[in-house]
């Protein structure tokens, strides 16, 4: 990035100034924030991504996360820029804790008339979901129609993986453009996409 704005300064002024003038310095560091949207199997959130590029191409930075999604805030190094394309590591997540969550809901069946039960009325469903809360255990409860509700919460190990993205450059190299992806089994079809634009 820090090479991709000096890509950009130099095209600048190299269009705008006779050949008998010289260039300055870039600063010594160059940041730039990334933002855009995460959608997972839990819900969907937002990430910013605050990157630093020195002036040997050296790219570092931290990923912001908010909303409902089980992405964590980490921080990474070891990405490079060469004014062209910006490759960042995979960003390391240890995987929030999440809980699987199995309801059972039995429905007694209808009577008739006499105090009999009418057949193929009533049954059973089962309804399993992964969520991002929950206290493990079981629940029950019983409805005053009859109908029992058992809830087991099963907490899941956290997944190790990565948050891994895709860039490329765009707007006449202003803006880095990508997608993101999750992988590890940190979450489930977590992936995204948005834009990055050079702050300095």
């Amino acid at each position: 990035m820090k090479n991709l704005a000096i890509a950009l300064f130099s095209a600048v002024l190299v269009a705008a100034c006779s050949s008998g003038n010289t260039i300055s310095d870039v600063p010594q560091n160059v940041t730039s924030t990334f933002q855009g949207s995460f959608t997972d199997g839990v819900g969907t959130g937002s990430i910013t991504l605050n990157l630093s590029d020195d002036n040997a191409g050296n790219v570092s930075g931290n990923l912001i996360v908010t909303g409902n999604t089980c992405l964590q805030n980490a921080s990474f190094t070891g990405g490079v820029s060469n004014g062209f394309t910006l490759t960042l590591p995979g960003i390391p997540q240890a995987g929030a804790e999440m809980f699987t969550v199995v309801t059972t809901t039995t429905v007694p069946p209808d009577l008739d008339s006499t105090g009999a039960a009418i057949p193929n009325t009533g049954g059973m469903t089962v309804v399993t979901t992964v969520e991002s809360s929950g206290t493990p255990g079981t629940q029950t409860q019983t409805l005053a129609d009859g109908t029992i509700i058992e809830t087991e919460v099963t907490p899941l190990a956290g997944a190790a993986g990565t948050l891994d993205f895709q860039l490329s450059i765009t707007n006449g190299g202003s803006t880095l453009s990508g997608t993101f992806v999750s992988s590890g089994g940190v979450c489930p079809a977590g992936q995204g996409s948005g834009s990055i634009t050079l702050n300095g």
